[in-house]
């Protein structure tokens, strides 16, 4: 490879990798955050209720345009959240968080 094309080479990497390491709060803003765990739907109620279960057992119930896409139960995700301020639900299943983008999706085999 000749030293233009290395050097091309090398910019792409480097703004590869510094795309990949933004954290959370730098790329959706003051408040987002990370959460992790395994979705369910409690089905006692009518229609049933979508949450997200963490690996320490806190509950979380997603709101958003995104979540059509979290509807299957058992399946792990990553999403990028933030708090909602004095939002109540019917489902009541755990605290309520705003879904700004879904990161990484395992689902159940």
């Amino acid at each position: 490879m000749h030293l233009p094309g290395l050097c091309i080479v090398t910019v792409l990497v480097l703004l590869f990798l510094s795309c990949s390491h933004t954290s959370i709060t730098e790329r959706y803003g003051k408040g987002a955050y990370e959460l992790r765990g395994t979705m369910h739907v409690d089905k006692s109620l009518e229609g049933g209720c979508w949450f997200l279960l963490t690996a320490d057992s806190a509950s979380y119930e997603p709101l958003g345009e995104k979540t059509a896409d979290l509807r299957n139960d058992g399946m792990r995700v990553v999403l990028a959240v933030s708090d909602t301020a004095n939002v109540r639900t019917f489902c009541m299943s755990g605290k309520v968080v705003e879904v700004l983008d879904i990161l990484e999706v395992q689902t159940p085999q």
